[in-house]
């Protein structure tokens, strides 16, 4: 159904735009023949309308086209995969894996935005209904030339009422409901299901502030218990003079399970978690000739009371530090970043799987992560993730490393 209707906005762009030039050719050619103007100004003409034509088109303001088709922006990424896993006995598991994501935005009419995308997935059953088995990831394992189910990843509309507030509601895009300088606490692969809203404004030349507020839900209420639900609120600046920018956030996170509709089943837990998530990032633009130094981190702290404790202890802390260093784009050969951070993260921090899937199972730990990415061509790169993680108590060590392949459309 998606190719279908990028054809059917295709062919319509092509045969209103084709029809244009036609008449207008045809007009040109006619005051040639009776000698207004020669050939040669009927084909200058020509060439000229055609092209003017095709400038509007290009900047949204054909008359020919409907507004909807104009602005409408295709894109995604496909990914290749080898990973090598770990775990504490050193025997290795070895997967390969693919991802598919692409995603359609448009402005229907003035102060509205629409958007989808679809993404590959893994295939669940719950009961005698198929899932998606895993929220956290995108991934499809290769396994004897199974089909790659493809799921709707997200699908929002979004009002923008006035210039400084956007306020969108449906299964939202990841970032949209908290600015992380990490994924620490969100892994990138979650679209929430809710509402949220983001202001900004401009205090100065170099100074940008914003805010994003939301509210978001796990499932439906039933059985007298109330849905289980999420409220983040989170104010963020932006200043940058010259080749510094900093950014900084301070977001509270309030998930609401305890009592609640599938209370204790995946991220759902049976008590409730307060988070306190300051976060930041600094980066330093042409750090040695074109290449940027940045670091960053993200802080967790989970203020829920009567919490149950690990080792006589609470459990309620998580941070990660970061630095970055190389080419803000890698859009060519010889272009390259290097990433090292280091995170730590307590079993009641935040809930359990809601961050990076890929650090250890995105469950309680410690541990270091590399990351290496080099780009070979304008779109397409190559990657080296390798993380190095234990649990808190540092006995049970894994680790993983991925190889990938990603080209950008």
């Amino acid at each position: 159904m998606l190719k279908r209707n990028l054809f059917l906005a295709v062919a319509v762009v092509a045969t209103m735009s084709c029809s244009a030039f036609a008449d207008f050719s045809s007009l040109a050619n006619l005051l040639a023949e009776k000698g207004i103007i020669s050939y040669g100004e009927a084909q200058t003409l020509s060439t000229e309308s055609k092209e003017e034509a095709r400038m509007k088109l290009a900047s949204g303001k054909s008359e020919l086209v409907p507004a909807w088709v104009q602005n409408m922006t295709f894109k995604g990424d496909v990914r290749i995969r080898t990973q090598m896993d770990w775990d504490a006995s050193n025997q290795a598991r070895l997967r390969e894996r693919l991802r598919l994501r692409m995603g359609i935005e448009t402005r229907p009419v003035e102060k509205v935005q629409v958007g989808f995308g679809l993404a590959t997935g893994s295939l669940g059953v719950s009961g005698t209904s198929a899932k998606d088995a895993e929220a956290s990831s995108t991934n499809h394992t290769f396994e004897y030339m199974n089909k790659s189910p493809l799921f709707v990843d997200y699908a929002y509309i979004q009002y923008d009422p006035v210039e400084w507030l956007a306020v969108r509601g449906g299964k939202v895009k990841s970032q949209t409901q908290v600015w992380n300088a990490s994924d620490l606490l969100w892994d990138g692969d979650y679209n929430p299901d809710g509402l949220n809203a983001t202001a900004k404004t401009e205090l100065s030349e170099n100074t940008k502030l914003s805010a994003n507020a939301g509210w978001y839900t796990f499932g439906e209420g039933k059985q007298g218990k109330m849905l289980a639900d999420l409220y983040i609120i989170q104010p963020v600046i932006e200043f940058k003079e010259s080749n510094i920018k900093v950014k900084a956030g301070l977001a509270y996170q309030q998930f609401n399970f305890a009592g609640r509709t599938n209370a204790g089943t995946g991220l759902i837990k049976t008590y409730d978690f307060k988070v306190v998530n300051p976060s930041v990032s600094v980066d330093f633009a042409n750090f040695i000739n074109s290449l940027t130094l940045g670091i960053y981190g993200d802080y967790a702290q989970n203020i829920q009371k009567d919490l149950p404790q690990v080792g006589g202890k609470d459990a309620v802390t998580g941070y990660l530090a970061g630095i970055k260093f190389g080419h803000d784009k890698l859009d060519k050969l010889g272009t390259w970043q290097l990433k090292g951070m280091y995170r730590y993260l307590e079993l009641y921090a935040i809930p359990e799987g809601l961050g990076d899937s890929d650090a250890y199972g995105g469950k309680a730990g410690k541990g270091c992560e590399i990351i290496a990415t080099f780009g070979l061509t304008k779109a397409l790169s190559f990657g080296i993730d390798y993380y190095q993680m234990t649990n808190i108590d540092g006995n049970v060590p894994k680790s993983l490393c991925q190889f990938d392949f990603v080209y950008k459309f």
